[in-house]
């Protein structure tokens, strides 16, 4: 007997069909059932929770965004914005349509939640980044019951939301099948008349944070396992290290108390600003005694939260958007090109022009004409990545290289059914000898200057045998236009056949070969003209030598000869008479050296150069007088044995 909520009739249409032949069409749709088990968390960590109430705030055009934290008890988690506030349609809207969202809708266009002539962007000129049904989801991870307090500006009214989620099992829904909804949670609305009749904006309150939640934000295992040593080795298999830095620990766990002073890389007095700024300095100044530090390593749960949530809204580079680099920042800036075999060309950049200037490039700056503060604790926020003052290395290209590409393709190929509309993104690709922390080796895709996915140290599968290179790479791909709809629900993972995903691919995989490959000719070049040089300096020195040996033997009415070694079949003019000419193969039978590699011909050369001086001095003291040239050619011959002998 079919339930309520499955009519029957397509499959009617299904038996009709087999006799008749008739085609069937239906659409597909949705289970509650499915949105009902989201309600129970679809998130891995806090910063993802954090990340999506953000995005609401961004969204709501909210210009600073406050999160207090509570830590480090994290009993409660507070999320304030100064958005446009939620009106009484559009909680009507959120709370009937949980796990959708009015944003980029004709429906967000008449509850003023999109700007009036493009349901793409806010009011406030913003293209949207989160979606509010999601992001209510996301409080999941962190608790079940929190509370909603909003006021629209002019209105009389603030109005409290108190909402329970309900968490849902297989057996009580197969119980139910019968129903065609599943509720996700109760709610309860109030409203309570305000004096600031023009103020506005939304607080979030996240009430009983869930055991596992907190623990985790409290670093609990980590620290249970540094100190393991006082619970026994029954509980503490592994000992961990301790984090640098950290916000400290009270721990109680069968009868014992763990109790670690906070650490923190700034001072209580410190301004926000700065606190960040420290946060990101106290990350590279670990690289002194660590090879790739991590931010596991380095930070506790809290401050990594911290770091990865600064990663992923929307806000200004702590060290500058790449972008607006000059010259005088790399050691080289190259536009990728956007051909399969393409090859970079290098950016001819004036004084104090930027890539941005020279390219038209947009990432940075058009997204966020409000401009856009996230507080966390009182720390305020910025992308924490690196492009100045980074380490040297032995590399021979010291400074790092920068590569720099967009595009618009043409997907017109693509059946529109299949092409997800149009595309268009900018990018950058960021060498330098080490990536600090090692978490940034890889690529962030942006969508509107927003990411959930953070960095992917595969590269999008990058197949190619370039371990210790894609460790040097950071890179971010800033989507203008697109792409959105390949976002799974999580907004953390891609939708990897969408053909918007496999195009960036494809694109990124080039751009790193055309990296790899510049890379390599930079540093060759340096490193030839390095050794050029130390063969210049080395000859120079073995004519000092010369000379003093003439100027001591013959005075100074002669000159020293010119020693050239000629290989076989080659002809050369001597310019002048005293010229002496011996055979390659003759003095050097036994190559001891490659040719493949340009170190083993620098180190051939100088031999060569040693071989010349040595049959100077020997000329100089008549030791080559009386001596046909196959002698003087079979002495030389045997000194060079004695120079290349190698010791076991």
């Amino acid at each position: 007997m079919l339930g309520e909520g499955l009519s029957g009739k397509i499959a009617e249409k299904i038996i009709q069909g087999r006799t008749s032949g008739e085609v069937v069409t239906a659409r597909l749709s949705t289970s509650e059932r499915i949105l009902a088990r989201v309600t129970d968390g679809i998130y891995r960590q806090p910063s993802s929770s954090l990340r999506e109430l953000v995005a609401n705030a961004y969204d709501a055009d909210a210009t600073h965004v406050h999160i207090l934290t509570d830590a480090p008890r994290f009993q409660k988690i507070i999320v304030r914005d100064n958005g446009r506030g939620l009106s009484a349609h559009v909680l009507d809207y959120v709370i009937h349509s949980i796990g959708g969202s009015a944003k980029r809708t004709f429906s967000g266009m008449e509850l003023g939640v999109s700007d009036a002539g493009d349901p793409k962007i806010s009011p406030g000129g913003r293209r949207f980044i989160g979606k509010i049904g999601i992001g209510l989801f996301s409080i999941a991870q962190l608790t079940n019951h929190f509370q909603i307090i909003t006021k629209v500006a002019g209105e009389k009214y603030r109005t409290f939301v108190d909402i329970i989620l309900h968490t849902h099992s297989e057996d009580q829904m197969a119980e139910d099948v019968q129903r065609k909804t599943f509720d996700t949670g109760s709610v309860e609305i109030w409203s309570v008349q305000a004096e600031d009749v023009e103020a506005h904006g939304t607080e979030i309150v996240l009430i009983n944070i869930k055991n596992s939640a907190k623990e985790l934000l409290q670093s609990r295992e980590r620290w249970l396992s540094v100190k393991g040593e006082q619970f026994g080795d029954e509980l503490n298999p592994k000992k961990e290290e301790a984090p640098s830095f950290h916000i400290g620990a009270h721990i109680i766990q069968n009868g014992y108390e763990i109790i670690e002073p906070r650490r923190l890389p700034w001072a209580d007095d410190d301004n926000p600003a700065e606190k960040f700024s420290k946060l990101v300095e106290a990350m590279a100044n670990e690289l002194g005694g660590r090879t790739n530090p991590l931010l596991s390593q380095i930070f506790d749960n809290y401050l990594s939260t911290i770091w990865t949530l600064s990663l992923a809204v929307p806000l200004n580079y702590s060290d500058g958007h790449p972008f607006s680099y000059s010259k005088k920042d790399t050691a080289a800036i190259f536009q990728l090109s956007n051909k399969p075999k393409g090859h970079p060309t290098e950016i001819n950049i004036q004084g104090e022009q930027t890539i941005r200037e020279v390219l038209k490039l947009t990432a940075g700056v058009e997204n966020s004409p409000l401009g856009f503060d996230v507080f966390i604790d009182g720390i305020q926020l910025s992308r924490p990545i690196k492009f100045r003052d980074l380490p040297e290395s032995r590399n021979a290209l010291k400074k790092p290289l920068l590569m720099v590409g967009s595009h618009k393709p043409d997907l017109t190929s693509v059946p529109e059914e299949y092409r997800g509309g149009e595309l268009r993104f900018e990018a950058y690709l960021f060498w330098t000898p080490k990536v600090v922390p090692a978490d940034h080796a890889g690529v962030l895709i942006r969508i509107n200057e927003a990411s959930g996915t953070l960095f992917d140290p595969t590269f999008l599968n990058y197949q190619i045998a370039e371990l210790t290179r894609l460790r040097q790479i950071t890179a971010e791909i800033f989507v203008k236009e697109g792409l959105d709809s390949a976002l799974n629900i999580d907004r953390e993972s891609f939708n990897y056949s969408h053909p918007h995903y496999q195009y960036i691919k494809k694109w990124l995989h080039s751009a790193l070969r055309q990296l790899a490959s510049t890379q390599k000719r930079l540093s060759k070049e340096i490193r030839d003209q390095e050794r050029d040089s130390q063969l210049q300096s080395h000859r120079n020195e073995l004519q000092k030598t010369i000379e003093e040996t003439w100027m001591k033997t013959r005075g100074d009415e002669e000159i020293p000869p010119e020693v050239v070694f000629v290989e076989k079949g080659k002809q050369r003019e001597l310019t002048t008479i005293s010229d002496i000419v011996y055979s390659k193969e003759e003095v050097f039978p036994e190559r001891k050296f490659s040719r493949n590699s340009s170190a083993s011909i620098a180190e051939e050369k100088k031999l060569e150069e040693q071989a010349k001086a040595l049959a100077s001095v020997l000329i100089a003291y008549g030791i080559f007088e009386e001596m046909t040239v196959k002698e003087q050619q079979d002495l030389l011959k045997a000194i060079v044995r004695i120079f290349t002998v190698e010791s076991n």
